[in-house]
C-alpha cells in the first residue's frame, strides 16, 4: 500500500510509485448545525472508486480524497493521471475549498467522454445542516480549478445524531 492510501491493482506498483504530490493531514471533525456532534470526515482514504477513461490517444484516471484545506478545515482534493506513451503521472489536481466556513468531504469524482470533470461532495458547518453539493470544469478550462459554481443538490434538513457519527 502507498504512503498516501491510494493503491492499484497491479501487485508491484502503488499509486504512491507513479506520482509525487504535496503532503496533507486530515481536517478536523465535521461540524453540523444545531448540535455539537461532529461527523467522521472519513480522510483517511480516497473516496468512492478510482474512474478510468481511455480517450484513445490518452488514458485518463480520477480520484478525490478529503484533505485539511487548512486550519482544520475540510476540502476535496482531486487529481487525474494521465497515460500517454509513458508511465502514469499526474496531469492535473487541485483541491477544492472555497473561502468561507464550509467542510466539505465524502466526494465522488467522475470525468465524461469529452474530458470534462464533475466533483461531487457533502458541505457542512456550525452554520448549515449537511447537505450535498457539486462543482466541476470544462476539459478547456485552465488546469487544477474547479471553474462551474458550486451548486447545491439536496440541502440537509436536520443534523445527525445518535450511535455513528457518519453522514
Amino acid at each position: 500500500q502507498a504512503e498516501d492510501g491510494i493503491r492499484d491493482r497491479s501487485p508491484s506498483r502503488g499509486l504512491g510509485d507513479v506520482y509525487k504530490r504535496q503532503a496533507f493531514s486530515e481536517p478536523n471533525s465535521i461540524p453540523q448545525l444545531g448540535t455539537t456532534q461532529k461527523l467522521d470526515n472519513l480522510a483517511d482514504k480516497p473516496m468512492n472508486r478510482l474512474q478510468y477513461r481511455n480517450f484513445g490517444g490518452h488514458q485518463s484516471m480520477v480520484v478525490c480524497q478529503t484533505v485539511n484545506a487548512g486550519s482544520g478545515r475540510a476540502g476535496m482534493r482531486w487529481w487525474e493521471l494521465r497515460k500517454t506513451s509513458a508511465d502514469w503521472s499526474i496531469f492535473q489536481e487541485g483541491t477544492y475549498a472555497p473561502s468561507d466556513s464550509l467542510y466539505r468531504w465524502m466526494g465522488s469524482i467522475a470525468m465524461d467522454g469529452s474530458g470534462n470533470l464533475a466533483l461531487g461532495y457533502s458541505a457542512s458547518s456550525s452554520a448549515i445542516y449537511p447537505d450535498i453539493r457539486f462543482t466541476g470544469r470544462f476539459a478547456s478550462d485552465p488546469l487544477g480549478i474547479m471553474t462551474v459554481a458550486e451548486t447545491v443538490i439536496h440541502a440537509g434538513g436536520g443534523s445527525q445524531i445518535g450511535f455513528t457519527p457518519r453522514w
